[in-house]
């Protein structure tokens, strides 16, 4: 079952970029953040990475939408939501 939604993910991220590259896919900036997402919603839990998703690619768009013209300050926006989540609460929004 995993697999199967883990191919279907992807194919439905190749058909968005329209093009796929090792450093897109699998580079860097995209593991640190599923690893931001696991941990904004809880790494032991079922639901968490789904509710850290959807809060982290709200606030990205929310953030992109206002500071469009400054590249890069969403992942300065990332880093800020994942101090307080950690400092408030150290076992994610679902908890454990």
């Amino acid at each position: 079952m995993s697999a199967f939604f883990t191919a279907l993910g992807g194919t439905f991220y190749a058909q968005y970029m329209f093009y796929i590259d090792p450093d897109i896919t699998f580079g860097t900036n995209v593991t640190i953040e599923m690893i931001v997402r696991t941990m904004l919603g809880g790494a032991g839990t079922v639901f968490g990475p789904l509710i850290g998703s959807a809060v982290l690619e709200s606030a990205s768009e929310v953030m992109r939408s206002f500071l469009g013209e400054y590249k890069g300050v969403h992942i300065m926006f990332y880093a800020t939501i994942l101090i307080l989540v950690m400092i408030f609460f150290p076992y994610g929004l679902m908890g454990c």
